[in-house]
């Protein structure tokens, strides 16, 4: 479910809370019959609209920081990069006493790596990588 979606299906959910007719035409129905069944939690997890709040909340908090996660929040899932068959890694925010910088270190066996010494003390924030630069072709 992309966030465009997410936020269609939260604003049919809103719209739809007073909605009493048997046959509701929006192009949610099953939300419309969830949130109209009393015996139903729409917020449910694993529910569409549960999700849908997941992936809205998701992108409202990368948004307020600029794109970086707290560490006190989620680590990243651990992944092995296909290319350098080691751990992948992250832009990484560290404090060291009073002075802040951002780095890019790997992440694996919960720990955060920088030439093989052990970082993870230091970061308070990380973010995945952006995507690789790609050419557009002129035609």
């Amino acid at each position: 479910m992309e966030i465009k979606e997410a936020l269609e299906i939260l604003k049919e959910q809103v719209k739809h809370y007073s909605c009493t007719a048997s046959d509701c035409p929006c192009k949610y129905q099953k939300i419309c019959r969830d949130i109209r069944d009393e015996s139903c939690d729409p917020v449910r997890e694993g529910s569409t609209v549960y999700k849908a709040n997941q992936i809205v909340i998701e992108a409202l908090e990368k948004k307020k920081n600029n794109g970086w996660i707290p560490v006190s929040k989620r680590l990243p899932e651990e992944i092995i990069d296909k290319l350098t068959r080691d751990f992948t890694e992250y832009n990484v925010s560290l404090k060291f006493d009073d002075k802040k910088c951002v780095r890019t270190y790997k992440f694996g066996n919960e720990r955060w790596w920088n030439n093989g010494a052990d970082m993870t003390k230091y970061v308070v924030a990380w973010q995945p990588l952006p995507e690789t630069y790609k050419e557009v072709e002129n035609g």
